[in-house]
């Protein structure tokens, strides 16, 4: 039912009700007649919920899946839907705001899905909804967002390229407060980036990509969360340009290049994710400060954990098994490691070369290196002795620790 037809029902329900309350010879005061109300009904909400002010939902299906005109707000055909879909977009958008629901289908666009008004959600119907790129790839992305308090749940993203340059981008954020849930960004080639988020306070969770990189964030206080972006060729997750305050949690980059690279960031939560299989390294932090990785999975990474001249870092909890090179590799002041689980096979002598490392403390100045697991060999201490704490980490037996091997 559009949106006209519900506002009809509406005046023809208070008319119908007026008229039944004449008939019982009722006498209503002014003051509580409906009429007197009339201004609240372009407020009332075409939502359904209620509680909104000059809120939108439109629907939208596309005949290429079945819907017919009855069953939504705007049909399309499955060519060059942008058209419509755009549409939609600026109408709600005009409304101040609202939702906007792709029914099951595929939804080919011919140019990008410009979201440019603040408050305007895309909501489909999980992997049955797909926005397939239609047109050669560009730097805008299938779809863009650059309206504040924005969001896009609930659809697939398909690229639809046999190849690409590394410019393309399949979904794009750069505003404010916007969350990006339940997607999957499928068909991406070359090192196109599927998510890129530029814009502050952004929520990216459970989402999928599969893809050379995965979910890049650029802006301040992003909230990655339970995504799957594995068995990308370069960086599964990657904070960078001065991100302040993100936090990554619960997500799974195995098999990855680097499962979560974070360079020139500051005050970064990465707590529980799965980082297994990297080719390079589970987590690295690159020129990073006042930071916390904790209690996650990096098992048969080449490194499980590095810290690269970053500084005020705690490394807490976390296991580290059968690595390549070094369960956690530290190049950094003011650093706090405890409580890990770093050791390869049965963690016995045998299990390591001399180029192998549980613990390997390459440089720094005041850090602190204790209560770690590291069985099979104690931890690898070329920093200045004197100006470091490395105690209590256990081997086979309780070990004063800072051997330099």
């Amino acid at each position: 039912m559009s949106i006209q037809d519900q506002l009809i029902r509406l005046q023809s329900a208070k008319a119908s009700l007026a008229a039944a309350i004449s008939g019982k010879g009722v006498t209503v005061p002014e003051t509580a007649k409906l009429d007197a109300y009339g201004g609240l009904v372009d407020q009332i909400s075409t939502s359904g919920g209620g509680s909104g002010v000059r809120t939108c939902r439109l629907v939208i299906g596309t005949s290429a899946a079945g819907w017919t005109q009855s069953d939504c707000d705007v049909l399309c055909t499955g060519q060059g839907d942008d058209d419509a879909i755009n549409n939609a977009i600026q109408q709600v958008g005009s409304m101040g705001g609202g939702e906007i629901v792709l029914l099951s289908g595929t939804y080919i666009v011919s140019t990008p899905i410009m979201v440019q008004s603040p408050n305007i959600s895309l909501r489909g119907n999980g992997s049955s909804t797909v926005i397939q790129r239609g047109y050669s790839g560009s730097a805008v992305g299938v779809v863009n967002i650059t309206g504040d308090n924005c969001g896009i749940a609930a659809c697939v993203i398909d690229s639809n390229l046999t190849d690409t340059a590394g410019y393309d981008i399949e979904l794009y954020i750069g505003s404010q407060n916007c969350t990006v849930k339940y997607c999957n960004v499928i068909n991406v080639k070359g090192d196109a980036t599927p998510v890129l988020i530029e814009g502050d306070s952004a929520i990216i969770a459970y989402n999928n990509t599969h893809a050379e990189k995965g979910i890049y964030a650029k802006g301040d206080a992003p909230m990655i969360i339970g995504n799957r972006c594995m068995a990308s060729s370069l960086n599964a997750i990657d904070l960078s340009n001065e991100s302040t305050g993100g936090i990554i949690m619960g997500n799974n980059c195995d098999g990855s290049s680097n499962g979560i690279s974070a360079s020139s960031c500051h005050n970064i939560i990465a707590y529980g994710n799965q980082c297994n299989g990297c080719i390079t390294s589970g987590i690295v932090f690159a020129g990073v400060d006042n930071s916390i990785i904790a209690h996650n999975i990096c098992d048969q990474s080449e490194v499980s954990i590095v810290l690269e001249n970053s500084d005020d870092i705690s490394v807490l909890g976390n296991r580290c098994k059968d690595f390549g090179v070094a369960g956690i590799v530290i190049a950094g002041d003011n650093c706090h490691v405890s409580n890990n689980v770093c050791l390869r096979g049965n963690g016995n002598p045998s299990d390591y070369s001399a180029d192998q490392h549980t613990i390997w403390f390459m440089e720094g100045y005041k850090t602190v290196i204790i209560n770690n697991s590291i069985l099979g060999k104690d931890v690898t201490n070329n920093a200045e002795v004197s100006a470091n704490t490395v105690v209590n980490n256990y081997t086979f037996t309780q070990s004063s620790g800072g051997g330099t091997i």
